[in-house]
């Protein structure tokens, strides 16, 4: 992947999504294990996702990138930054896998876009092959 586009409700889901995983305790699944430098390259994504939302922007471009830094609507990120983005979406989505209703309450989207979106993510070619193949339609309550 050299560029992907996002759009407005995917830069709120994947916000969400690396805020749960900062943020929130996990009670379902696993939380994925982060190094410091990790948790630090998050918090980075996250304050760029946050100042994006914040500009009102319709899409943003994630494109890779040796640095990391927004220019207008296209965030570059090293791959390092990606690969964590991704690991975050996974990790929030099998969190809440099972409650559509709290997919809902939390992002304030319907269940099916954090479902729509794992599934583009599922056809990066960077993605780890099975990463989000699991991630099929959450139960309905």
């Amino acid at each position: 992947m050299d560029e992907m586009s996002f759009t407005r409700t995917d830069i709120k889901i994947v916000a969400h999504a690396i805020n749960w995983v900062l943020n929130v305790p996990f009670n379902n699944t696993e939380p994925p294990q982060l190094s410091e430098q990790d948790q630090h390259k998050l918090e980075l994504v996250f304050a760029r996702f946050t100042e994006i939302l914040a500009k009102q922007s319709a899409r943003v471009s994630l494109r890779k990138s040796n640095e990391f830094k927004l220019e207008g609507d296209i965030l570059y990120c090293p791959s390092g930054h990606i690969a964590l983005i991704f690991r975050a979406l996974r990790a929030f989505s099998q969190e809440l896998a099972q409650s559509p209703t709290e997919i809902e309450i939390v992002t304030g989207l319907p269940a099916a876009n954090l479902q729509e979106l794992c599934r583009r993510m599922a056809l990066v070619p960077t993605v780890p092959d099975g990463m989000f193949d699991s991630l099929g339609a959450p139960a309905t309550r």
